[in-house]
């Protein structure tokens, strides 16, 4: 199977063994490399940057964090995410035992890496009040340079016991704070910027088609879950992208939780007209977010949960899921209420939304992408056309539940990977190069927080230069997959980078 895959995937295929051969060539001490191996398998993919997100967001709920000699530990703040030489988080607030701590934390993934960095020996890190890490490789305490003892937290045994919310937390690609480290650009700037434009390309091209190989895989697995169901892997998946960043994984619970067969059971009794307010009631409640009545809601607001309380009792006897949502006051068109209001017109469609995309791909038209954009966006419609929660002020203007941008990001993450993947076990070769035709010519997105930050890293922000290498969809996607490869494992310079590996290595 990997080898037909990669027979289709040339560049993949040649992006991955540079990526491979210089992640997996020992080039450290012999120690450390040791030290690696002990990584449990089911937490090797966890990095520091996710330690510092997991610090920072405390997404997983309930963590019983106590230091390494059984004292609680009860966090009051978590600090500033440094992004100066020093403790990656300053000005903490956090009980150990009975006793209140303000000061810094620093991470690590082995204990031991506090010593192998040198902090014993620098002042900086003398209000230290709590070391964070992953492994506990040595029994050495953790000593400042004034020699004060700091008290340490071990986070596998809890992370394995809360394995698969921390797989779904890993699936979100975590990129650096706005503003966060690296902001210079890198080694590989002065090869990118002598070397032909073609050659940048051609890489970019290859990470691309690795990226979408990665979302295939990722893909598979839930398609074997769900006991081979395509339309279900397709709702999952658009659930969580409409759920971003800071609800992607309330999403996907939810979306397990109030399956897509479960729904469609429900509202086939239901006329079409009737069913998007089935569907939003059902989600509404077995997310939790459904508001009792109260006296300062407006009168729009009191009639709409009206009409959705005529459906309560659909989810009598289904389960609640238990994630906390973030209802967002910068973005308030980002609501998960909206979104969800969204999801349920793309739900209450007679037609099977999979075959509707299917068949806009195989039929190859110029306009794929527009058809494409117009089965999976939901313009401002209804109540929460102006509104994100039951009590928020109306907007000055409506916007889309789901928009174009939303759409087209459904259509990268979700629609081709899982589209290829349907052509594979159909063997339908026609769909399989409709598809890959139509990722390779996708054109380019506005730019996100990943390709901004690759732009200045890469491309030291050279407009002519950034332009001539990334000019479609799957050069961003590229550039997003260098970086989950690359950038954000070392956050102290570019060693292990395949990239410039392999720049050192082309000639002009």
């Amino acid at each position: 199977m990997l080898y037909n895959i990669y027979s289709i995937f040339a560049k993949a295929k040649q992006y991955r063994s540079i990526r491979d051969k210089v992640l997996f060539t020992p080039k450290i001490s012999s120690a450390l490399r040791c030290r690696d191996r002990q990584a449990e398998p089911e937490l090797e993919k966890i990095t520091e940057k996710f330690i510092y997100y997991l610090w920072a967001e405390q997404p997983l709920k309930g963590l019983a964090y106590r230091t390494s000699d059984n004292k609680e530990i009860r966090i009051i703040s978590t600090g500033l995410w440094n992004s100066s030489p020093g403790p990656d988080f300053t000005e903490a607030q956090l009980y150990i035992g009975e006793q209140l701590y303000r000061g810094d934390v620093e991470m690590h993934l082995y204990s031991s890496d506090w010593y192998r960095h040198k902090h014993h020996l620098d002042n900086k890190y003398n209000n230290l009040v709590l070391h964070v890490t992953i492994w506990n490789d040595e029994a050495r305490p953790i000593r400042l340079n004034n020699k004060k003892e700091v008290p340490e937290l071990i986070l596998s045994p809890l992370l394995r016991e809360r394995l698969e919310e921390v797989d779904k937390l890993l699936e979100l690609d975590i990129a650096p704070k706005q503003g966060a480290y690296f902001t210079s650009a890198g080694r590989c700037y002065p090869y990118i910027k002598q070397y032909p434009v073609q050659k940048t390309v051609s890489f970019l091209q290859g990470a691309g088609e690795s990226r979408l190989l990665r979302k295939v895989e990722n893909l598979r697995a839930r398609l074997s879950k769900s006991g081979n169901d395509y339309d279900e892997v397709l709702y999952q998946g658009i659930m969580g992208a409409l759920g971003y960043r800071n609800n992607q994984l309330p999403f996907l619970q939810l979306a397990e939780t109030l399956s897509y067969k479960k729904i469609q059971q429900i509202v086939k009794q239901y006329p079409v007209d009737k069913r998007p307010l089935v569907i939003q009631s059902l989600l509404l409640n077995v997310a939790g977010l459904k508001p009792q009545m109260a006296d300062n809601f407006t009168e729009p607001a009191k009639y709409y949960l009206k009409c959705l309380n005529e459906f309560a009792g659909l989810s009598d006897g289904l389960a609640k899921i238990g994630l906390d949502w973030q209802i967002p006051g910068g973005r308030p068109a980002n609501s998960p209420y909206r979104r969800m209001a969204g999801m349920s017109y793309l739900l209450a469609k007679e037609s099977s939304l999979l075959d509707g995309i299917i068949k806009v791909i195989t039929n190859q038209s110029a306009d794929a992408r527009k058809e494409l954009i117009r089965l999976l966006s939901v313009p401002a419609i209804g109540f929460w056309a102006t509104r994100s929660t039951f009590d928020s002020k109306p907007f000055t203007k409506e916007y889309a539940l789901i928009g174009k941008e939303r759409a087209d990001a459904i259509i990268l993450n979700v629609v081709i990977p899982l589209v290829w993947l349907y052509s594979q076990s159909e063997r339908n070769t026609a769909l399989q190069e409709s598809v890959l035709g139509f990722y390779r010519a996708y054109p380019k997105l506005m730019d996100n927080y990943y390709t901004r930050f690759m732009k200045q890293r890469i491309f030291k922000s050279d407009p002519k230069l950034y332009s001539g290498a990334v000019n479609t969809a799957s050069t961003q996607q590229g550039l997003i997959e260098i970086f989950t490869d690359f950038c954000k494992k070392g956050y102290e310079g570019c060693e292990h980078c395949g990239l410039l590996e392999w720049l050192k290595n082309q000639s002009v």
